[in-house]
C-alpha cells in the first residue's frame, strides 16, 4: 500500500516566516544587481506576460543553472506570487524560488533551473516508451504536489501539462510544479469568489468557467484533464477545436472514456478520472483521498499497465502549444495585448 510521505503535510514553519520576511527584503535588488551577478545562457520560454531565461552566476565557477522568470504583474501581484512560493518551499514538487529582483518595469524571479522539459515535451518524444505504469507515476507526483498545496491552504488555478516539468532529463522522478501566478491564498474559507476566468480552458473547472467561484476543487478538476490526457496518449476529454465549443463541453462534462485511446486503460485508472471530472466540485475526490485510491495506492502490476500507450495526440497538443508560443515570439517581450493563458 502506497503511504503519503508525512513532510507532504506539513504547515510552514518560523523559520518559512523568516525566509518570507528575506525575500521581501529581496524586492529591493534592482537589475543592476541582477545584472552583475547573472548573465543570461538562453530563452527557455516566452508568454503574453513574462518571459523565462536560463541564467549561469558570474562570479562563482560553478556549472550551476537557474531560470530568471521576467514577471510583467504590478507589484502586490508579484509580492502574493512570492509568499506562496515561500510558503511552498519544503515541498518537492514545486519549484524552489531563489531571490526576487525589482526592476523598473517589471520583476525577476530567479528558481531552480528545470532541464527535464515539460510533461507533454517529455513524453511526446519519440524514442519514450508510455506506459499505464508511467502514467501511476507521474499523476501520483501531481498528487502529492496538489495535497501539499491545498494542506496550506493555496489553490493553483492553473494545473496544466506545461505547468508541470521534469527536474532531471534522465528520470521520471522529480515532477515539479510552476507558475503560480494565477494562484490564491485561501484565508480559511473552502471557496473564493471569482469575477472573471481563471487559468487555461481547456483545463478549467465548470464553476471557474462560469465565474462563480474557485477552490481546492478547482484544482483537481484539471488534474483529472491532465490524467485523463496521459493515459490516452495525450487525447484531451474536452478540447473540440475552438474556445467555445471547448467551453460548452466542459460546462456540460461531456468525456468519453469509452475511446480505442483507453482501451487498454485499466477500470482502476478509468475510476480515478470519473471521481475527478464531475460538475459538483463538492464530489470531486480530494488530493488526499486520490492518494487513497486504488489507482495510487495499489502497487499490483498488471499485463496491460505495461501496454505502450500511443503518443500522437501528445504530439498534436505540443503543437498546438508551439503555435501559440510561435506567435508570441513575434510580439514584444511585454507588449500590452494578451492571448489566452
Amino acid at each position: 500500500m502506497y503511504q503519503t510521505d508525512p513532510s507532504l503535510s506539513i504547515m510552514p514553519s518560523p523559520e518559512d516566516e523568516f525566509i518570507l520576511e528575506e525575500r521581501k527584503e529581496a524586492f529591493k535588488q534592482n537589475e543592476s544587481e541582477f545584472c552583475s551577478k547573472y548573465e543570461q545562457k538562453n530563452q527557455i520560454s516566452n508568454g503574453a506576460f513574462s518571459s523565462v531565461f536560463c541564467i549561469k552566476q558570474l562570479k562563482k565557477k560553478t556549472r550551476v543553472l537557474y531560470a530568471a522568470k521576467y514577471l510583467k504583474a504590478n507589484r502586490e501581484a508579484t509580492k502574493r506570487e512570492v509568499e506562496i512560493l515561500v510558503k511552498l518551499r519544503r515541498c518537492n514538487q514545486v519549484v524552489t524560488l531563489i531571490e526576487v529582483f525589482q526592476c523598473q518595469f517589471y520583476t525577476i524571479l530567479v528558481t531552480e533551473y528545470l532541464p527535464g522539459g515539460d510533461l507533454f515535451e517529455r513524453l511526446s518524444a519519440p524514442d519514450y516508451h508510455l506506459t499505464e505504469e508511467k502514467c501511476q507515476l507521474f499523476i501520483r507526483q501531481i498528487v502529492q504536489g496538489m495535497d501539499f498545496i491545498h494542506t496550506t491552504n493555496i489553490i493553483h488555478l492553473d494545473v496544466k501539462p506545461f505547468n508541470i516539468l521534469f527536474a532531471n532529463k534522465n528520470t521520471d522522478f522529480g515532477l515539479k510544479l510552476i507558475d503560480f501566478g494565477l494562484a490564491k491564498q485561501m484565508r480559511g474559507e473552502k471557496e473564493v469568489p471569482i469575477s472573471k476566468l481563471q487559468g487555461t480552458i481547456e483545463y478549467m473547472a465548470p464553476e471557474v468557467m462560469n465565474c462563480k467561484s474557485a477552490s481546492s476543487a478547482s484544482d483537481m478538476w484539471s488534474v483529472g484533464v491532465v490524467a485523463y490526457m496521459l493515459l490516452s496518449g495525450g487525447k484531451s476529454p474536452f478540447y473540440s477545436g475552438s474556445r467555445y465549443r471547448t467551453m460548452a463541453r466542459s460546462l456540460s462534462c461531456e468525456y468519453d472514456l469509452n475511446i480505442p485511446e483507453l482501451s487498454h486503460t485499466s477500470e482502476h485508472a478509468k475510476d480515478l478520472v470519473r471521481n475527478l471530472l464531475i460538475t459538483d466540485p463538492s464530489e470531486r475526490l480530494t488530493a488526499e483521498k486520490c492518494l487513497a485510491h486504488a489507482f495510487l495506492a495499489d502497487e499490483d502490476i498488471y499485463v496491460d499497465v505495461l501496454h505502450e500507450l500511443e503518443t500522437t495526440w501528445m504530439r498534436r497538443c505540443l503543437a498546438r502549444r508551439r503555435s501559440v508560443e510561435q506567435m508570441l515570439l513575434i510580439q514584444p517581450l511585454f507588449s500590452e495585448g494578451g492571448t489566452e493563458h
